[in-house]
């Protein structure tokens, strides 16, 4: 199961859909994604439950809400649109809207970011030998 299938619902019934954290980061270093993916919403737990089968309540500290479906997790973090706050961790408060692919810089650490991926994929691959 990708995205588009966890998502669709969501975006089709106008709700925000956001990586968030290290989901956002490894989308926009092109890494293949993990087997968890972090989002941020606009939709509450009620929402999330009549769209998303199968929601589990994973405990605040990790999430409002999940969904697992073939070897992948999604953790659903309800937020108000209107409060958006960075996480303590700078490259952690980026964030990529999901139908538009924009990311969101909310600390301008974009420049160190494009500095980091173009550095990584300009050196060649270490050896171990």
């Amino acid at each position: 199961m990708d995205h588009a299938a966890i998502f669709a619902p969501l975006v089709s019934a106008s709700y925000s859909v956001r990586l968030h954290s290290f989901s956002a980061l490894d989308s926009y270093m092109g890494l293949p994604t993990l087997p968890f993916t972090l989002v941020e919403t606009n939709a509450d737990i009620p929402v999330l439950a009549r769209l998303l089968e199968g929601l589990r309540f994973p405990g605040i500290d990790i999430a409002d809400g999940a969904v697992d479906a073939a070897g992948q997790s999604w953790y659903f973090r309800c937020v108000d649109p209107d409060d958006v706050r960075p996480l303590s961790y700078t490259l952690l408060s980026l964030s990529q809207d999901w139908a538009t692919e924009r990311f969101r810089d909310l600390l301008d650490i974009y420049p160190l970011l494009r500095e980091l991926r173009d550095g990584c994929s300009e050196k060649a691959p270490v050896s171990p030998w």
